[in-house]
């Protein structure tokens, strides 16, 4: 799929940069803090004309605390490359197709594994395995009504890809096999064997975490 900047985006100057700035870990701590020196970087970037803009994991409807939106950025890619936003207009919105999400839910039911389904307006968190997390319990106080609890797949669910925490009992291995032929599984925490033993831990201790996207999507994409 072709993707174009709209004309104007620089306004004919060749000098002028888009600067991407990822956001977990980089514009912020894992404390949510953003130092000064960042949002003095991000000021002088916009004061010398360049174009400064957030390149994320999270999906749109994640990005919406304040102190990161007073940052002023001219563009946003989220949802590791499935949406594009410029200057307020989207670009681009791939959302996955209503089939393939009723057979991601259905399959992580299945397999025991909380998820959160992630949209550009909303995100679905499973209604279980979650009690412990502080990432998801920052996502609830940042969405509020917009982060809704799931138990099974609804019709309205709308979502660019699907985030999860990989525990004891789920059975990850069959996730996998059962759904490769749609997703890439970006795996944080997991040995490489790891889909592939024998399941025997019935425990709800976290084993990982994993993100999911559609395959052909990327930051590098959008």
């Amino acid at each position: 799929m072709e993707r174009r900047i709209e004309k104007g985006f620089f306004m004919g100057c060749a000098d002028k940069k888009a600067v991407f700035f990822d956001l977990d870990g980089t514009i912020w701590d894992w404390k949510r803090n953003i130092p000064e020196s960042t949002v003095y970087t991000i000021k002088k970037l916009k004061e010398n004309g360049h174009k400064v803009l957030l390149c994320s994991g999270r999906a749109r409807g994640n990005i919406r605390a304040q102190k990161v939106v007073d940052l002023g950025f001219d563009g946003i890619v989220a949802a590791c490359g499935g949406y594009v936003e410029i200057g307020g207009k989207v670009l681009d919105n791939f959302l996955i197709p209503k089939d393939v999400v009723k057979l991601t839910v259905d399959t992580i039911n299945e397999c025991r594994m909380p998820v959160v389904l992630e949209g550009p307006k909303k995100h679905w968190i499973s209604d279980w395995g979650f009690e412990n997390d502080s990432f998801v319990a920052f996502m609830r106080e940042d969405m509020k009504k917009d982060a809704v609890s799931f138990s099974k797949y609804s019709k309205n669910m709308e979502i660019n890809k699907f985030s999860a925490d990989v525990l004891g009992v789920t059975d990850y291995g069959k996730i996998k096999k059962q759904l490769e032929f749609y997703y890439k599984f970006i795996e944080h925490g997991i040995t490489p064997d790891f889909a592939e033993k024998k399941k025997t831990d019935d425990s709800l201790d976290i084993c990982g975490v994993i993100e999911a996207t559609p395959l052909g999507i990327s930051k590098a994409v959008g």
